[in-house]
């Protein structure tokens, strides 16, 4: 049995992570940017066992490979495009 409810879990990861990512509009120095992005990566990390974890729970186990699948390859994916689009975006301003 688990001493905490995951989806309370999840949540404050969530909170923990998104605070210092919309904290990165107002740095002004290399190491503000540094922390924020940090906490970020820290609270990113500590979801993503979570979300398998909940994942378990939600799904049988016969769906449980495709599910998983389907949540890695979003990730990656999202990833990517986000990266393709900070590309555009600085190719637009240079």
């Amino acid at each position: 049995m688990d001493s905490r409810d995951r989806r309370l879990l999840l949540w404050a990861c969530v909170l923990v992570g998104e605070a210092p990512c919309m904290a990165t509009v107002f740095v002004t120095h290399y190491w503000q940017l540094l922390l924020t992005r940090s906490l970020t990566g820290v609270a990113v990390g500590g979801a993503a066992p979570l979300i398998y974890s909940i994942l378990s729970d939600l799904y049988p186990p016969s769906e449980r490979a495709l599910v998983t699948t389907v949540v890695v390859i979003a990730t990656g994916a999202g990833a990517g495009i986000g990266q393709a689009c900070l590309r555009v975006g600085v190719k637009g301003r240079g």
